[in-house]
C-alpha cells in the first residue's frame, strides 16, 4: 500500500493490491517476464510466497542476464529488502513531520493511518527477509539457470 502525499498535506492510500488474488497479483507485477517462468515458480510453494510478497512490497526478485532472466541472488534481494525499508521509514518520518507543521483536527487520525500502513509494508517486508534467512538452500535452482547452480556444479 503506497501513501501519497497530495497538496494541503492530505494523503491519498493505493490499497489497490490488496484486493486482488495472490496469483493475478504476481502476474501483474511480473507481466515483463516470461509467462512460463513465473508459471513455473507459482508451483513451487516456496517461490510462490516470495513472489506474493515480493510483488506486494515492490521489490523484483528477477534479472535478465544474457537474455534470460534469473532469480537475483539471495544477499543482492535481501539488499533490496533493507534499502526499501530505510525508505519507507524515511518517508513515514516524512509524513509525520509535514503533518506536525500543519496541525489540524484529523491530525491524529492522519498519523494513525501513515503509521497502520507503514507498518504493513515493513511487516511485508520484514516476512521477506524472514522467508529469505530461514531458507537454508539458496531461492535458485537448476530450473531457472542460475549462477550458483552453474558455479557449483560446473567444477
Amino acid at each position: 500500500m503506497d501513501i501519497k502525499i497530495l497538496n494541503d498535506n492530505n494523503f491519498s492510500l493505493d490499497s489497490s493490491s490488496s484486493s486482488i488474488s495472490p496469483s493475478r497479483l504476481i502476474k501483474n507485477y511480473y507481466k515483463n517476464i516470461d509467462i512460463k517462468i513465473i508459471d513455473t515458480c507459482l508451483t513451487d510453494e516456496k517461490l510462490n510466497n516470495l513472489l506474493e510478497l515480493s510483488a506486494k512490497s515492490d521489490i523484483n526478485i528477477f534479472k535478465k542476464n544474457k537474455n534470460k532472466w534469473k532469480i537475483k541472488h539471495k544477499n543482492q534481494i535481501i539488499k533490496e529488502c533493507k534499502s526499501k525499508k530505510k525508505k519507507i521509514i524515511k518517508d513515514l518520518s516524512k509524513s509525520i513531520r509535514i503533518l506536525s507543521n500543519n496541525p489540524n483536527s484529523k491530525t491524529l487520525t492522519d498519523i494513525k493511518i501513515v503509521s497502520k500502513n507503514t507498518e504493513n509494508d515493513i511487516d511485508t517486508i520484514d516476512n521477506m527477509l524472514k522467508k529469505l534467512y530461514l531458507s537454508e538452500e539458496t531461492i535458485n535452482s537448476k530450473d531457472y539457470d542460475s549462477e550458483d547452480y552453474i558455479e557449483v556444479y560446473s567444477n
